[in-house]
């Protein structure tokens, strides 16, 4: 990518500077349909040093290595003004930095220490969320919340912030106090998708099926309005609903007109449309996804070697193993396999301690083999969380875990695992579907 060097801004573009950056924040915020604006701000103000940073930041959420490196140019190229920023620019620059090169922990203690000291970049704590998706948010959880808290005062009123602070809250386990902040930002803003997110993990994890599915069917008209990411991942909560309550044509129709690769998705959407054939499977709907998998995985523009985090190459690999491409996944993971035991990776005890032999477990579950696939799960039950994303996608490989179980002839396994970990669906229909098989 070609930029212009960069110099020093001149004062009297600065008040369109300060609309263009607060107009990327708010869209980030929002989760709007209008962060790539930040492209033409750049084009039209290429000295400023805070929309580059910016043009970076909406770089590196794509997690694919083209799109990194554009971001790490970008940051090479606003070096020599460093020297003459501001410390909140220079510690955006260093979290920037620390995040293109997927040391996620030194990334999330920068942010921690530009929203400490500058409580007004709203926007940093958005990106702590997001980078704590990338570690596991359960394992995240509590310093996010503490965090949170800090600046409830400030932001009592600010529907972003209460979104992400009831977010916090459900996971670490506040369920009641979550749903307070959340129905909060939706009191606010009414079409607040991250508050309704919140309240989505709300009634899941209290057990309240039916009312999350009919909560979620009221607000799935205004999300339309958020970026394509946040609206599927929001109706792959609905989709939840649908499958826990057995309603198999509103999940299917769900997936094909929403999440299918008749829609193409980018490929950290393609997340949610994996998680939810992999979850039809896992409660006994083969038969419906079977001749779903190829299309999906020719859709997916993702190369298997990527190492981001654990959670998008597990979802990978069991679409490519259902996908009939059983020896790119395992290729793909001897080739990470070989990676994380060289070197001195920021991430390699995540992987090597979780992430690959979770994957190990995942593959051997898609090909059938059931006990080895048990042998691998259910050890790492109590760290699975480390792999990344938030504690309804981890459920997913707790689900898997159990099913290895139940196949396998471990039945009391499968229904201690269900009982520590998967309780919420005790009634549904979703509890008796994972053992009948």
């Amino acid at each position: 990518m070609n930029t212009p060097k960069l110099t020093s801004v001149s004062s009297e573009q600065e008040d369109s500077i300060h609309a263009e950056a607060m107009y990327f924040s708010d869209q980030i915020l929002s989760s709007g349909l209008h962060a790539d604006r930040i492209i033409s701000a750049v084009q039209n103000y290429p000295n400023s040093l805070r929309l580059n940073l910016y043009l970076a930041l909406s770089y590196l959420f794509a997690q694919t290595d083209n799109e990194t490196n554009t971001a790490k140019a970008l940051l090479k190229k606003s070096l020599p003004q460093l020297k003459n920023a501001d410390d909140v620019l220079v510690l955006w620059h260093q979290a920037l930095q620390s995040w293109a090169d997927i040391n996620y922990k030194s990334a999330i203690s920068t942010f921690v220490q530009l929203v400490r000291s500058y409580p007004d970049e709203l926007l940093a704590l958005k990106l702590i969320e997001w980078l704590n998706y990338c570690s596991g948010q359960v394992i995240t959880a509590k310093p996010m919340r503490e965090l949170c808290v800090s600046l409830a005062d400030r932001y009592k009123d600010n529907s972003y912030f209460l979104s992400i602070y009831a977010f916090a809250e459900e996971l670490c386990g506040e369920l009641k106090t979550s749903k307070t902040i959340a129905q909060q930002a939706v009191d606010i803003n009414p079409e607040a998708a991250w508050a309704h997110h919140a309240l989505a993990h709300y009634f899941l994890n209290s057990g309240q099926l039916d009312e999350g599915q009919k909560q979620l069917e009221v607000f799935k008209s205004t999300w339309n309005s958020v970026m394509p990411l946040l609206r599927g991942h929001n109706l792959w909560h609905l989709a939840l609903f649908y499958l826990a309550n057995n309603e198999k044509e509103k999940a299917l129709s769900l997936y094909r007109l929403e999440l299918s690769s008749e829609n193409p998705p980018a490929f950290l959407a393609s997340m949610d449309s994996i998680a939810l054939l992999w979850r039809m499977e896992l409660a006994g709907w083969s038969s419906q996804t079977s001749g779903l998998w190829r299309p999906l995985v020719k859709s997916i523009q993702c190369d298997p070697h990527y190492h981001y985090l654990p959670f998008n190459n597990l979802h990978l690999y069991y679409a490519l193993v259902r996908a009939g491409q059983v020896e790119k996944a395992k290729e793909a993971y001897h080739f990470l396999n070989s990676y994380f035991n060289k070197g001195n990776h920021p991430e390699k005890t995540r992987w090597q301690k979780i992430g690959l032999p979770t994957i190990e477990g995942v593959i051997a579950f898609a090909v059938g083999d059931y006990k080895l696939a048990r042998s691998k799960l259910i050890p790492l039950l109590p760290s699975i969380n480390a792999c990344g994303g938030s504690d309804a996608q981890s459920e997913l490989f707790i689900q898997t875990a159990l099913v290895s179980a139940s196949r396998s002839g471990k039945s009391s396994l499968a229904h201690t695992i269900f009982d520590d970990h998967l309780s919420h669906y005790r009634n549904s229909y979703l509890a008796g579907a994972l053992f009948r098989q």
